[in-house]
């Protein structure tokens, strides 16, 4: 039966541990040790049900998922890499001012939320979602050398639009995989 003791273990537990309690010369009655016994092998029989049935449940979780996740998790490392310092780079370097960084920033993050929209509608429609996926997260990739090549405050508006629209296009698909 999942997360039982057996006997012989739960019988060596107690001895290591009414051996500890008399090495330390703790004043227990058998009364109290035998309580705090009990709550031991209580904790220790939650823990073997917690950790088995945790193997349990990833062991469940379909290998695509698996990656479909990795992936997920190093575009957005990426993209906060990036995001996290485009502001920054577009004043300094760029000469951008802030009106034009919110401009950028703004017209991205709506564009991806619009083509999310469309993105899941083309999803139900067509059952192809591994397809839209593919292609939200390749266009996302290729957008991410663009800017570092980006020379004027128009070429990162054109690679920020495309990382967002690919981020648009993949989210939904996604989700639904």
């Amino acid at each position: 039966v999942l997360g039982q003791v057996s006997p012989l273990r739960q019988d060596r537990d107690r001895l290591a541990i009414i051996a500890l309690i008399e090495l330390l010369e703790v004043p227990f009655s058998h009364r109290e040790a035998n309580a705090w016994l009990d709550k031991i092998s209580a904790i220790h029989t939650l823990k073997l049900a917690m950790t088995a049935t945790t193997k349990s449940t990833l062991n469940q979780i379909p290998s695509g998922v698996w990656v479909l996740g990795f992936v997920s998790l190093l575009m957005d490392i990426s993209s906060e890499m990036i995001h996290s310092l485009l502001p920054l780079f577009m004043v300094t370097t760029l000469g951008a001012s802030a009106f034009a960084v919110g401009l950028i920033e703004g017209l991205a993050e709506s564009i991806a939320l619009v083509v999310k929209v469309f993105s899941g509608v083309l999803s139900d429609y067509l059952g192809k979602r591994k397809g839209l996926a593919l292609f939200g997260y390749s266009l996302g990739a290729l957008s991410k050398p663009l800017f570092a090549l980006a020379a004027t405050t128009g070429s990162v508006l054109t690679a920020r639009l495309l990382d967002r629209i690919g981020k648009g296009i993949r989210g939904a698909p996604r989700d639904a995989l």
